[in-house]
């Protein structure tokens, strides 16, 4: 089994861009899709429309209006820290975070809000398209030359 890469990954496998722009697609299209699912099976369950599922599919189905202003420069920033070798998941929240709250002062607390979930799929689907990417990074033992 293979660990999790929590803050530092390898620099030595190469991620790719293609990786990283299917990814992103992913992580946007997705939830909106997920959303449909949520809001029909809520509307079938209660046609009235003033249930917990419904409500739950709707507000996911429309974070595509808001993601994308976060996730498109969190791509970026995550794959600069990736390069230098700090692409891990907490590196990768902590980005969406202050992405995120620099964003709610924009357009409110749902940038925010869905901001972590969305880095949360975005690393995850990464960690599934290029798994030798996000393995931890090696920790060099000393040497007998004591370098």
């Amino acid at each position: 089994m293979m660990g999790i890469a929590w803050l530092r990954t390898r620099r030595d496998v190469p991620l790719g861009l293609g990786r990283i722009t299917i990814a992103g697609a992913i992580t946007l299209f997705g939830p909106p899709l997920v959303g449909i699912l949520l809001a029909l099976i809520g509307g079938a369950i209660s046609p009235s429309q003033n249930n917990l599922v419904f409500g739950t599919g709707f507000v996911v189905f429309y974070s595509v209006m808001f993601s994308w202003a976060g996730l498109l420069p969190g791509m970026a920033l995550h794959w600069g820290a990736w390069r230098l070798g700090w692409g891990g998941f907490l590196p990768c929240l902590a980005l969406a975070t202050a992405l995120g709250l620099l964003l709610a002062e924009f357009v409110g607390p749902l940038a925010w809000i869905f901001g972590i979930p969305l880095a949360a799929i975005y690393w995850w689907t990464l960690r599934w398209l290029s798994p030798g990417s996000f393995r931890p990074a090696a920790v060099r033992a000393p040497s007998a030359m004591g370098d």
